[in-house]
């Protein structure tokens, strides 16, 4: 489970990850807690993935500029903040075929700028 991003001069150098395990209960219930393991992956980019509603603003004040959604939909790449990419329940995505082929799209974008 990502702890926080790690930083080198300003930009996203990789990952402190914990790992998420199940601890035994005397009642037979399981309860999910963090281990004190850590690791941390290096990276060059940082793609997350939220997978449900965003409740996070800073997340959804960069993808919106005045209640509108900024984002080409033929690339998935912001108009105005180049670095980002947005696709499936964030941009109101009604179903899972749909939302597979965002990320499709967003993933050679992404290629495509990195590159």
């Amino acid at each position: 489970m990502p702890l926080q991003v790690n930083k080198k001069e300003g930009k996203a150098s990789g990952l402190e990850c914990g790992q998420y395990i199940i601890k035994s209960n005397s009642n037979g219930k399981n309860e999910y807690g963090m281990s004190n393991e850590k690791i941390n992956i290096e990276a060059d980019f940082i793609i997350t993935a939220f997978g449900s509603e965003n409740t996070q603003n800073p997340v959804k004040n960069a993808l919106f500029s005045n209640g509108k959604l900024d984002i080409n939909k033929k690339t998935m790449q912001h108009n105005r903040k180049k670095n980002l990419f947005a696709g499936g329940d964030i941009l109101g995505t009604q179903n899972l075929v749909d939302a597979v082929n965002d990320g499709k799209v967003a993933s050679w974008s992404i290629h495509r700028y990195i590159s």
